[in-house]
C-alpha cells in the first residue's frame, strides 16, 4: 500500500512463512528503498521495478500479491509483461484495489473528480514544495493520537485491536510527504480496465465489504472483468482489511497458492473455500 512498506506484511508472513518462500519489497522511496533518480513514480514504472523483484523467484513460478497500490502496480506489470502470465507468475492476489484511478472509485467521487485538476493536483505539487513542515505535521498527528483516530475511523471495520492500529498508523509519519505526492499523482494517471480481460492466470480478489477508499465495487468490477478470478470479501472490513482480519487473510491467501496451478479447472470453482 502507498506509504507503507514491507513490514505491512509482518502478519502474513507471520502466518506463511513456514509454508512458503515470501518475497517482499519496499516501494521506490519508501523503507529500505532510495528514490528514483528520475523522479518517476509513474505505474509504468513501478511496475517495472516489481518485474525486476520478481527476478528474485528465479525460475520457481511466483504468485504476485498486492494491496492497493500494490494492486494497481501488479495490473500494470500484466499489461507491460503478458508473457510472464502462466511462466513466471501463477496467479495473482489483488487485495483493497482498484482497476481505474482510486479517485474514480472512492467514496464520494463524484466530488473528488470534479476537483482533481484544480485542487487534488496542484495539492499534490504545494505538498512536494512543503514537504518538510507536512513532515514535521504527521509526526505531530500521530504523537497527539489524531492520526491514530483517522486511522481507525478511515482504514477499520471496528474489530480491529489497538495493536493493529498503533501499527498501520506508525507508517504515516515514516514515509516523506515528497515521496507519497509523486506517487498520489501517478495513481491519478493509472487505468487498467482494458488489461482485465486478457489476464490469463488463476486471480484472487480481496475486498473489504465497507472499504470507502477502493470501494467494494472496484473489486467486484476487477472480478467479472477477469476470466475465472474469484472474489473474497472481509467483514467487517475497510481499506486495511487485511490486517485487521489477518488471520482470514493469510487463509485465503495460503489455500489459493496451494491451488493456483490449476485454479482455472472446474474442481478449483467448485470446491474452493470460502468464495462468494
Amino acid at each position: 500500500g502507498w506509504g507503507l512498506n514491507s513490514r505491512e506484511w509482518n502478519y502474513l508472513k507471520r502466518e506463511l512463512s513456514d509454508r512458503f518462500r515470501l518475497i517482499v519489497w519496499d516501494e521506490p522511496g519508501l523503507g529500505k528503498s532510495t528514490p528514483p533518480t528520475n523522479r518517476d513514480y509513474s505505474l509504468e514504472n513501478l511496475a517495472r521495478d516489481l518485474e525486476a523483484v520478481l527476478a528474485l523467484a528465479g525460475d520457481k513460478p511466483a504468485i504476485l500479491l498486492g494491496h492497493s497500490i500494490g494492486g494497481m502496480i501488479t495490473l500494470t506489470f500484466c499489461r507491460l509483461f503478458p508473457s510472464a502470465l502462466g511462466s513466471r507468475v501463477a496467479g495473482l492476489v489483488l487485495t483493497h484495489t482498484t482497476p481505474t484511478n482510486p479517485v474514480r472509485t472512492t467514496s464520494g467521487a463524484a466530488f473528488y473528480t470534479a476537483i482533481e485538476k484544480p485542487v487534488l493536483m496542484p495539492l499534490m505539487y504545494l505538498t512536494i514544495a512543503l514537504s518538510p513542515l507536512v513532515w514535521l505535521m504527521n509526526w505531530l498527528s500521530y504523537l497527539n493520537g489524531s492520526a491514530h483516530l483517522m486511522n481507525k475511523l478511515s482504514s477499520f471495520g471496528g474489530t480491529e485491536t489497538w495493536e493493529q492500529i498503533d501499527f498501520a498508523t506508525k507508517f504515516q509519519p515514516q514515509a516523506s510527504p515528497a515521496v507519497l505526492a509523486p506517487g498520489m499523482l501517478g495513481m491519478m494517471r493509472y487505468d487498467a480496465t482494458k488489461t482485465l480481460a486478457a489476464i490469463s492466470v488463476p486471480t484472487l480478489v480481496v475486498a473489504g465489504d465497507r472499504d470507502s477508499t477502493t470501494k467494494p465495487e472496484a473489486s467486484e468490477r476487477i472480478c467479472a472483468s477477469v476470466p475465472g478470478a474469484r472474489l473474497i470479501r472481509l467483514t467487517p472490513a475497510k481499506h486495511l482489511g487485511l490486517i485487521e482480519h489477518h488471520t482470514r487473510y493469510a487463509e485465503v491467501v495460503g489455500e489459493f497458492a496451494y491451488a493456483a496451478p490449476g485454479a482455472l479447472t472446474e474442481g478449483f470453482a467448485s470446491d474452493y473455500p470460502g468464495r462468494n
